[in-house]
């Protein structure tokens, strides 16, 4: 016999192919109805299982089929092997009837015997062995093989001569170390070749046999062989054993299937040596990576679930380009889901919710099922699908809180938007989002909602911790309340959207305060006027030092709120701590005491970290650019008597009080009162402001129809309106921080608020104490242009210019250094820190750190109020972390004089151009 070797390399699998003589067993049978059966031997096996010399071992059950041609009836007969097999040869026998036995010769025999039903499905027919290649062998082994097996029978006097079976096609083995559990069948199609159906071969009549070839013309639909398994024998290493027909440069296409009919894996090889009879391509033992088609989050379905029967959420789907899986999903007795598209509630199957019972559930969704059963199926969790990787299908986005975060953002234009996922007005971070929700909508009046009309879509994205939204194509005026959400489904923070339907401008009204003020009440759709004060002018209400709004009446005289689609607002039984507002921004607090007078905050001596006189804190409800104002009886706005102030009216009949000159028009937009109810709409107005008094309760401006005294309160439990006022030449929203310590040791910053930089400047921050005043920065290294020996010899400086009455141009004469020059300056520092070649690698502080404050050239120096010359030495500390330099600057009081009003506007530069710089007023009060 011929000894044949191949090998065949691919990018994803590794084959190999041997065959080799074996010596024949030369005993003869002693009964003459049984025959003694062997098979030529392969390096691999043939049928049954597997060794570790691959050797052919025959198995209890099995038969060959044996033609005459004569008189056994039905000329294909069956033999069964004689016990338990386990040998490479053995003996089969026919228990026949010897009465209806005469004369006959037996000539070729086939292996393996089948018949269904009526039909042989091997047999010997018109001078042919017909062979059958299917994939109807269920219960599949490990290394059984299926190959047929053909051989011619001689006789030797009264005894047949043992029969020497041989192959009569090919195979390809596949052993799989990791198949994944659940799975239940693996494919093997061959590109262009039949290699199921019906094959022929011509009996052997010498120690040759040829390739069986194709019955009729040859189907290359009929490509695919399968190999059915118990899904228990998954999660564990199998090897799979594939018949074949003689292949010409064959490309074998591997799939494998889970109980629920996904497929898990798959692989396509390029083309193959040609595959002969007896010849068998081996693959090694493989990992494979399950469910790699799966790569991707859907782009348009998610699952919207209450797992609970009360809370409603989005819930990822993976996708394989066609189907689509939401992988464990845990569902109470009460739980319900619908799969719909795009996160747009017009798209959605079933038609309406689809209820489950308790348990976990993989949903499978398949977009080109013809009814809702065929596209929706619900299955027990059992086969171990990937999570899905959330990307937000949100694209585009155009960043919100790149220059000033806020805990509301105004929208004027349809499109694609990001939030930072921080606290408002500050950097810090909320925590890390799961998941997102839109927890309501409303248009401020009676109206009903259609849910997404005015915020079309919520989601995030796993590589950023940001919050995305986006519009309708069309803006449709009103407000909208969007959260993010941690692993558990706890609200860490939530944002207010604003969608006016006209913009807002802001204006002095005759300086009736000492800034420019909105000419609407926050989340106002619309300005009141003189000659109209619609609904939608009476804008939103808050609860003292809270961030989250709550709905004003649905119309100009109702005592109900607005129409709202999404969660409404419910009302505690008790107080509640800041905590807990953030976590339930939907849930009115109140006072329960026996009295209706006090604030809603446990506990109450919190409530001065909440809304500061004259800071934009991180509660603070306004938009970039506005905080809520601060009490202040000097300014006509907060006067204790208005009837002397320029532009007072009252007008009753149209709701709404008139201040200032130009006018600035008041809406008489009632309150939400201490039990939740809103009252007094069309009749007073509540206006807070921010600060708190002795009793640590917020202050409020209440005005009602012909009363002309502005008064203050402290019902902080009141859910009141705000007018937010601009921040433009007023203190930026952060705090600072106290007791600053220069050694690098960033622990002693955490209570200062840090402030969005720019240039390259990631954030800074500031502090004083009775001897400085303090800078905090983060700098990225990248900024830091570095010359082409590697030396930092340009931009390797901070300027740090300040002026202390907040206006540039009432300070000192231009102070100069170099080509630095700032109109009105009162102090200048120079901050050297970055000299000589940068540092590299993590916490390097060689190069960086500096005491005593001078480096070794001199040149880290303030230069003081009124002065060109004199100098007043600084201290500063730093050093470099990944890819981020952070730098302590501390400046001598002596050298900056005395700040008006307790404020200070400062720049900072990276380089020697101050026309650009980040220039932001600071409050300092302690100064």
């Amino acid at each position: 016999m011929k000894k044949v070797l191949l090998i065949v390399a691919s990018a994803a699998l590794f084959f190999c192919s041997c065959q080799k003589e074996m010596e024949l067993p030369q005993e003869k049978a002693q009964n003459p109805y049984a025959f003694k059966a062997s098979i030529e031997e392969l390096s691999t096996p043939t049928k049954a299982t597997i060794n570790s010399s691959h050797q052919f071992i025959w198995s209890a059950g099995d038969k060959i089929g044996i033609y005459t041609n004569n008189d056994w009836g039905t000329k294909n007969q069956p033999f069964t092997i004689d016990g338990e097999g386990g040998s490479s040869t053995g003996n089969f026998v026919w228990d026949y009837d010897s009465g209806n036995f005469t004369v006959t010769t037996a000539n070729v025999a086939f292996f393996p015997w089948k018949k269904i039903g009526d039909d042989i499905i091997n047999r010997v027919e018109s001078g042919k062995v017909k062979l059958t290649l299917d994939d109807s062998y269920y219960g599949y082994t490990s290394g059984m093989m299926l190959t047929p097996l053909v051989a011619s029978i001689s006789r030797t006097g009264d005894a047949y001569d043992p029969i020497e079976f041989k192959h009569a096609g090919a195979a390809v083995k596949v052993t799989i170390n990791n198949l994944p559990a659940g799975s239940h069948s693996i494919g093997m199609s061959i590109k262009n070749q039949q290699i199921t159906g019906e094959f022929e071969i011509t009996p052997p009549t010498s120690t040759e046999l040829e390739a069986m070839t194709v019955v009729g013309t040859p189907d290359n639909t009929k490509n695919t062989f399968w190999l059915n398994f118990d899904p228990s024998d998954a999660a564990r290493s199998f090897t799979f054993v594939f018949p074949v027909p003689a292949l010409t440069a064959p490309k074998p296409h591997f799939q494998i299937w889970d109980e629920n009919n996904i497929l898990v894996w798959e692989t396509k090889l390029k083309a193959q040596p040609d595959l002969g009879r007896g010849d068998i391509l081996v693959m090694p033992e493989t990992e494979i990576t399950p469910y790699k088609q799966f790569n991707a989050t859907s782009t348009e379905w998610t699952v919207w679930a209450t797992l609970d029967g009360t809370n409603w959420q989005d819930i990822d789907m993976i996708t394989d380009g066609s189907l689509c899986i939401a992988k464990g999903v845990v569902f109470t007795a009460d739980g319900a889901f619908k799969v719909h598209k795009d996160m747009a509630w017009s798209v959605s199957y079933p038609t309406s919710n689809k209820d489950v019972t308790a348990g976990t559930y993989d949903i499978i969704f398949d977009p080109s099922g013809s009814d809702d059963a065929a596209k929706v199926r619900v299955v027990p969790s059992k086969c171990p699908y990937p999570k899905a990787t959330h990307w937000s299908k949100i694209t585009g986005a155009t960043d919100l809180g790149a220059t000033e975060t806020a805990n509301c953002y105004v929208i004027k234009a349809p499109g694609s938007y990001k939030i930072p996922c921080v606290k408002g007005n500050s950097n810090e971070s909320a925590g890390t989002r799961a998941s997102v929700s839109l927890l309501w909508e409303t248009y401020n009046n009676g109206e009903d909602v259609t849910p997404n009309s005015v915020i079309a879509a919520v989601d995030y994205d796993v590589r950023d911790n940001y919050v995305y939204f986006k519009t309708p194509d069309t803006l449709k005026p009103g407000n909208a309340l969007i959260a993010a959400r941690d692993a558990d489904g706890n609200i860490i923070w939530s944002w207010h959207i604003w969608i006016p339907q006209t913009d807002y401008t802001s204006s002095t009204y005759g300086n009736i305060y000492n800034h420019e003020l909105m000419d609407r009440n926050l989340g106002a759709l619309v300005a009141a006027s003189t000659t109209s004060v619609p609904v939608e002018s009476y804008g939103l209400h808050y609860q003292w030092g809270r961030k989250d709004p709550f709905l004003g009446a649905k119309n100009v005289t109702s005592s109900s709120q607005a129409t709202v689609s999404g969660v409404a607002m419910s009302v505690a039984t008790d107080h509640m701590t800041v905590a807990e507002t953030i976590a339930n921004p939907t849930v009115y607090a109140i006072y329960s005491t026996s009295s209706t007078w006090g604030p809603w905050l446990n506990p109450v001596a919190d409530s001065p970290t909440l809304w500061k006189n004259g800071v934009k804190t991180i509660y603070d409800p306004c938009p970039a650019g506005y905080r809520v104002p601060g009490r202040d009886t000097s300014q006509p706005l907060h006067s204790s008597d208005l009837s002397g102030v320029t532009g007072w009216s009252d007008n009753g009949t149209d709701r709404y009080f008139t201040l200032g000159d130009p006018a600035a028009v008041f809406p008489y937009c009632g309150y939400i009162q201490e039990n939740g109810v809103i009252g007094y709409v069309g009749s007073r107005s509540f206006i807070w402001m921010s600060g708190v008094d002795s009793d640590n309760a917020g202050y409020m401006m209440n005005v009602r129809t012909g009363d002309a005294h502005g008064r203050t309160s402290t019902v902080t439990s009141r859910g009141c309106t705000v007018r937010c006022v601009k921040i433009e030449g007023a203190p930026v929203p952060q705090a600072g921080a106290s007791s600053i310590t220069l050694n690098g040791n960033m622990d002693d910053w955490a209570s200062a608020g840090a402030i969005t930089g720019g240039g390259g400047i990631k954030e800074w921050k500031y502090g004083s104490d009775g001897s400085n005043l303090y800078f905090y920065f983060k700098i990225k290294v990248s900024s830091m242009k570095a010359e082409s020996d590697g030396t930092y010899r340009t931009r390797r400086y901070i300027y740090i210019a300040m002026n202390t009455d907040n206006k540039t141009s009432t300070g000192a004469e231009s102070l100069g250094y170099g080509s630095l020059t700032m109109s009105g300056c009162d102090a200048l520092a120079l901050v050297y820190p970055f000299k000589g070649t940068l540092p590299t690698g993590e916490n390097v502080p060689t190069g960086l750190e500096f005491v005593a404050g001078l480096d070794d050239m001199s040149w880290t120096r303030t230069y003081p109020k009124g002065s060109k010359t004199a100098e007043g030495n600084i201290t500063t500390y730093g050093y470099l972390s990944g890819d981020y330099i952070y730098l302590e600057v501390g400046i001598p009081r002596t050298a900056i004089g005395s700040p008006a009003a307790g404020n200070i506007q400062v720049e900072f530069s990276l380089s020697s151009d101050l026309s650009g710089p980040a220039v932001i007023p600071i409050c300092a009060p302690s100064l």
